[in-house]
């Protein structure tokens, strides 16, 4: 059915192009404003912010240290911001306080729906899989006989120890939670308390952490013997200066791995619930 309703895509990567693509589909009224090159079939791409949206969706990250939208082009939330009349609603993904105080001086609706548990669930099989594809190019081996450790027993990584087990792969998981160390161990997976975890690491050819909070330093590193470590984790990661220069090139930090490897199924899960919570708001 035609929507009379104009959608706003701006910044990010090919994943907000699917996921305008999904609105277009829908008869949404969909146009474009720095969005990441590439075919932009049946939209209409625009060279500054002056159509007066409904909606704004703005990509995951949506801005780069609370300072430019994540585009290719700088332009500040004040920028982006003043450009919209007040009352629009705009979709954000993983803003900070700071941004969503300085939004509201403008009088916009914001929501942010990467903070939505069904984004969180279904964006982490994307990013179990990506993760386990830069594991495969970082290794001389197989998954089938390697050993993985985990850090964090979070959405990212259950479904990423699911994933790796199915594979043939060995898994411990290291947290620090008595409920997260009971499901891994009901879950089929070796369990290991965090601060036991990190004073004496076990022996792996890959860790991955999915814990955004400097918690494995220098002397974490040095005590183990694992060939690979793989950071998932968002801003500011889990590894302590440190560490990362110790590490070098044994350590990859692997940010927007949906983006990367599958920005349409990536897309398609923005566009679900973006659409979700247009439903909710009566949209």
């Amino acid at each position: 059915m035609k929507s009379n309703k104009t959608m706003l895509f701006c910044g990010g990567d090919s994943r907000l192009i699917t996921t305008a693509e999904c609105f277009a589909a829908d008869g949404y009224m969909c146009k474009t404003y720095c969005c990441s090159d590439g075919n932009f079939t049946g939209l209409e791409k625009l060279d500054s912010i002056d159509c007066f949206p409904d909606y704004v969706i703005l990509p995951v990250p949506s801005f780069i240290n609370n300072e430019r939208l994540n585009c290719k082009t700088f332009i500040s939330p004040e920028q982006m911001f003043s450009k919209l009349r007040q009352g629009t609603v705009v979709f954000v993904g993983m803003i900070s306080e700071f941004i969503f105080r300085s939004s509201r001086e403008y009088n916009l609706t914001v929501y942010d729906y990467a903070a939505r548990e069904e984004f969180s669930q279904m964006n982490a099989v994307p990013t179990a899989e990506a993760a386990i594809l830069c594991a495969a190019n970082k290794i001389d081996r197989t998954i089938f006989g390697s050993s993985f450790s985990i850090i964090g027993y979070g959405r990212i990584g259950k479904a990423l120890a699911k994933r790796l087990c199915a594979l043939g792969g060995s898994v411990t998981v290291a947290a620090r939670s008595v409920s997260a160390l009971t499901s891994a161990m009901c879950d089929g997976y070796n369990a290991c308390e965090l601060s036991r975890y990190l004073s004496s690491p076990i022996d792996a050819d890959v860790c991955f952490n999915t814990v955004p909070c400097r918690i494995i330093s220098e002397k974490s590193v040095k005590n183990g013997r694992c060939k690979v470590f793989i950071d998932l984790a968002s801003s500011p990661g889990g590894f302590c200066t440190g560490a990362e220069a110790l590490l070098g090139d044994r350590l990859e930090k692997a940010l927007s791995l949906p983006g990367k490897y599958s920005p349409v199924s990536a897309g398609e899960i923005i566009y679900k619930t973006v659409s979700t919570m247009i439903n909710e708001i009566g949209g």
